[in-house]
């Protein structure tokens, strides 16, 4: 009995002690991830950025009284009417069903007698985006911080910058060039309203509102009739466009957010939806997930990688963007074969990584713009086309821009007409200046602008 009593106090001590040491090893590799997140929010603070949703409200900065055009925008969208009584909305360029005239074929009357109508009833709303375009500063009165923030002026945004469109297009028809410049001065100025927005959800907007004013810049100077100042001021203006300075800002403010855990939070959600069905949809099973998700360190461990992973997103728009396809296709190769227990970092990261190949395609598109400028620009002058690029610099653009798909400088050719300036398009294959009917965006097209006559 007494041999019998040992052995089991002995059992028992070792059942303890192994009991014992998985709780140390457990609570010590607790206190690691915890040390090692704190360390890098340290480490990012250090460095000049937010590292909280607190700092990051702070980080989006106030402009002096008077100076911010964000509440002459929000009066503007109260002042907007998008169906006014006179406007047939079957005949509305931009607004409605009817499709601009490709550049160089004129508008019909009922399509522009239309848009003056529209225009008309928005004349307040557009005295206010002129007087809000000519103040440069903005800051959204939105809560950063506030996991629900109200973003609801990003779609009046939207709007804003269609109508500016519109106005652009009205005034280049009837021959007042001067008015449609101002015009695509100020939807390049509604876009730059959001540069200094440190979120991602902005930053998308952002791009849609840069692409609608390279739309109309575009047509403009494909119509002819701006003179020398207006060119340069215009490429100058477009050149706010290649900076990687916004998507910098919205990466940083992404991983202020990551280490606030709310956002991995989110992608959690969608992570169950790769559970099987019985977890799917069974609130006792999904809550067991998210149990286990905490009490195996899984959100320390998953959440410790995408703040990495962001940090590099953060350093790689430091670099030229030419440079950055080939080393976001390096962080893409690395994300798809993470392990799987890093499964929210998988879901997660790629969403992430795509705004920045959207943004490479945006500058591309922002730079065939800006050369076919300076070419016009070049034509104005001199009365004849430029044989090669190289003779625009440096009186009408200080470099030739380099193609951030492929990294070989813009195309330019002359036509019998005129010329084409073109890069490769979002499949990074020379189509020889194929706009296509996506206008680049897809399989066999090119970013193109094409200038005959």
């Amino acid at each position: 009995m007494e041999k019998q009593g040992k052995f089991k106090r002995k059992k028992l001590l070792i059942v303890l002690a192994i009991v014992l040491f998985i709780a140390v090893a457990y609570f010590s590799w607790f206190f690691i991830l915890e040390h090692k997140i704190h360390s890098k929010a340290c480490e990012i603070r250090n460095s000049g950025y937010p590292a909280s949703p607190e700092e990051l409200e702070e980080w989006y900065i106030e402009p002096p009284v008077g100076q911010n055009a964000a509440f002459l925008y929000l009066e503007s969208f109260k002042k907007f009417k998008n169906r006014p009584k006179n406007v047939d909305e079957k005949d509305m360029m931009v607004f409605g069903s009817a499709e601009i005239p490709p550049a160089g074929t004129a508008i019909s009357e009922a399509l522009l007698e239309n848009a003056k109508d529209f225009l008309l009833a928005n004349t307040e709303a557009l005295e206010l985006l002129h007087k809000a375009a000519a103040l440069g500063s903005c800051r959204f009165p939105v809560e950063i911080k506030d996991p629900e923030r109200n973003l609801a002026y990003l779609s009046n945004l939207r709007q804003t910058a269609k109508l500016q469109q519109l106005e652009a297009v009205v005034y280049a028809e009837e021959g007042e060039k001067t008015k449609a410049f101002e015009a695509l001065m100020d939807s390049c100025r509604i876009a730059s309203a959001l540069e200094n927005e440190p979120l991602l959800d902005t930053f998308i907007v952002q791009m849609a509102l840069e692409h609608m004013a390279l739309d109309g810049i575009g047509r403009i100077v494909a119509g002819g009739g701006l003179d020398e100042r207006h060119l340069k001021l215009l490429g100058e203006e477009i050149g706010r466009f290649e900076s990687m300075k916004s998507l910098e800002r919205a990466y940083a403010g992404e991983r202020s957010l990551v280490l606030s855990e709310y956002y991995l939070e989110e992608f959690m959600e969608y992570a169950v939806y790769d559970f099987p069905g019985f977890v799917r949809k069974s609130p006792f099973m999904k809550k067991t997930v998210f149990f286990l998700f905490d009490v195996t360190c899984l959100r320390s461990v998953n959440n410790l990688s995408c703040i990495g992973l962001l940090s590099e997103l953060v350093d790689l728009t430091k670099g030229k963007p030419e440079d950055i396809m080939t080393k976001m296709n390096r962080i893409d190769y690395r994300i798809t074969h993470l392990p799987p227990y890093l499964f929210a970092v998988k879901i997660y990261m790629p969403h992430l990584c795509s705004i920045a190949d959207k943004n490479i395609l945006l500058v591309s598109r922002a730079k065939v713009v800006r050369l076919a400028a300076a070419v016009e620009c070049y034509r104005v002058k001199n009365g004849k086309l430029p044989e090669n690029p190289a003779l625009l610099v440096p009186e009408y653009i200080a470099s030739i821009p380099v193609d951030p798909i492929d990294g070989k400088p813009v195309r330019y050719k002359k036509t019998e007409k005129g010329f084409i300036v073109y890069s490769t398009g979002s499949d990074g294959v020379d189509d020889n200046g194929n706009s296509g009917s996506n206008r680049g965006f897809s399989k066999g097209e090119d970013f193109t602008v094409r200038i005959e006559r």
